[in-house]
């Protein structure tokens, strides 16, 4: 099990350069609006900073993620099974693949 403060603090330090991003991100588009940084580039960058806080979790994840051959797949065999518990209670038991899910009815 990880130590649970240091997983603590990496987050606590990722959410704070989140928001350091954004912060500077508003910052340069300020200073290219009003005339102090001359140039696109600037507020390309500006708006491109912006843009990876705002949306950073639906930009970065399939940038980094590796899709594997153990990738989970959603298939249905079809077959569903109706258990009747002591207490009246009925349990639909569906079969998905090599696992087992229960849906209460």
């Amino acid at each position: 099990m990880p130590f649970m403060p240091f997983n603590f603090l990496f987050l606590w330090l990722v959410g704070l350069l989140s928001v350091g991003v954004l912060g500077t991100g508003i910052y340069i588009i300020y200073e290219w609006y009003i005339g102090e940084l001359v140039g696109i580039s600037y507020l390309v960058s500006g708006v491109l900073m912006v843009l990876w806080s705002v949306g950073g979790r639906s930009i970065s994840l399939p940038l980094f993620r590796r899709p594997g051959a153990d990738e989970p797949k959603p298939t249905r065999t079809g077959t569903v099974q109706r258990i009747e518990r002591p207490d009246g209670a009925i349990l639909q038991v569906e079969f998905y693949g090599r696992d087992i899910y229960f849906t209460p009815i």
